[in-house]
């Protein structure tokens, strides 16, 4: 028997080599990467089991993966909670098993290295401080389904469009990130509803009565209200306003004006915009040496009315000005956008022009370079880098038509002597 059993052994091997050697024995197919083969388990002892099975890992390597415990589907199930989190190639923090939480904090680090505004991250922190940790921290990735993000975008629709806007983008960046390094498979943001969009509001700007209406309230405010005891005021309404007028630049912009920026020796004057107010944390108030965005660095042609201002400025300048800046606060250090909204509350009440911000300055520029040059000049002194953003948010068109009625007539004209 054991003659006969060792000839058909070496007839077998003979065969199998000989079907190798012409390749018609085909290999078992290798598992795709992260999946695993079929879970054995086998009892070791009386209170012992192994679950056992090969892991194709990241680096194409398959391995045998084992778990012991007390009984076989307690082995499995750790065994298959094991397979799960070696999902994500090794040597990242971003796994399936990564929650939210966990994943707001990866995030928040890329961004700070990508050199984000101080106030984007600013933003960003809230929005996940204040929404999305309360909302969803405690999701895994793997859990992280279409249906669970668009509820959670939707239950956040109802503290306004704002916040849900800023939860879609910070969610977005997040979620994109899990599946840039694996944890995802597809971003849950891009398949969930959207909201129906509203008209564009209509861009309200100033008419030339109402731009009268504000330098003269603001012209009062400053000869009513009194300056600080032992200093002269620093803060003057008429001025910041002819600034906004003359240059189209938002308030933390002109805020950050030094006097190194402006050139009142050429002609015209110009004034470079480098830099804007931020709040920073325990720092306070301070500069940041670029724009809302780097691109938003300018030089604009300073008209009239704002280089005389400049030129009374700066010959009455008297307090201690360390900054260098054209308008301090009263201590002479970076005054504080806030403080100047409530000036400007004051000088739109007395105006009677209460739904006019700060903004409407800019907006009325730019509609008036748009009507007078073209939408890419007005672009350009608003800082934008391309003329999207200032067609939709800021220029404002008539719908009057042009006075066609001539051209209209010839519609009805007689033709061949009929009446």
């Amino acid at each position: 028997m054991g003659l006969v059993l060792d000839r058909y052994i070496e007839t077998y091997r003979s065969s199998f080599a000989f079907y190798c050697a012409r390749g018609t024995v085909m290999a078992r197919p290798a598992l795709p990467i992260g999946t695993w083969g079929v879970i054995s388990r086998t009892r070791i002892d009386a209170n012992k089991w192994r679950a056992r099975t090969r892991y194709r890992d990241a680096d194409g390597s398959t391995r045998d993966i084992s778990v012991w415990a007390e009984s076989a589907s307690k082995a499995e199930r750790e065994l298959r909670m094991r397979l799960v989190s070696r999902e994500t190639p090794a040597g990242t923090d971003i796994s399936a098993d990564m929650t939210v939480t966990r994943l707001s904090e990866v995030w928040m680090e890329e961004i700070l290295q990508e050199g984000k505004a101080h106030n984007t991250i600013q933003r960003y922190n809230d929005v996940v401080r204040r929404y999305i940790l309360p909302g969803i921290g405690g999701l895994r990735m793997r859990e992280c389904t279409v249906s669970r993000i668009d509820r959670f975008v939707k239950d956040a629709t109802e503290q306004g469009s704002q916040t849900r806007h800023h939860c879609r983008t910070v969610l977005s960046g997040m979620l994109g990130l899990a599946v840039r390094h694996g944890a995802l498979t597809t971003n849950p943001m891009r398949d969930i509803s959207r909201p129906t969009p509203k008209p564009a509001a209509v861009n309200r700007i100033l008419t030339l009565d109402e731009i009268a209406a504000v330098r003269l309230a603001a012209r009062e405010l400053g000869a009513n209200e009194p300056g600080k005891v032992g200093r002269p005021k620093s803060f003057s309404a008429i001025d910041l306003v002819d600034v906004l007028l003359g240059t189209g630049a938002r308030i933390g912009e002109v805020l950050a004006v030094r006097w190194m920026d402006i050139d009142l020796g050429v002609t015209p004057a110009t004034l470079t915009i480098r830099g804007t107010v931020v709040r920073k944390g325990k720092e306070g108030l301070v500069i940041q040496e670029h724009p809302k965005t780097p691109g938003s660095v300018r030089t604009v042609s300073l008209p009239a009315f704002v280089f005389e201002m400049l030129e009374r400025r700066r010959a009455e300048e008297s307090l201690s000005n360390p900054f260098d800046l054209v308008f301090p606060s009263s201590d002479g250090t970076i005054m504080d956008p806030v403080n100047a909204q409530k000036q400007w509350r004051k000088v739109r009440t007395a105006a009677g022009l209460e739904w006019a911000t700060y903004r409407t300055f800019r907006k009325t520029v730019a509609s008036l370079i748009d009507s007078q040059s073209s939408t890419k000049a007005a672009a350009a002194q608003l800082g934008h880098s391309t003329t999207t953003t200032t067609t939709r948010h800021y220029v404002h068109r008539s719908n009057v038509a042009p006075d066609l009625a001539n051209l209209l007539n010839e519609l009805v004209r007689p033709v061949g002597g009929a009446a």
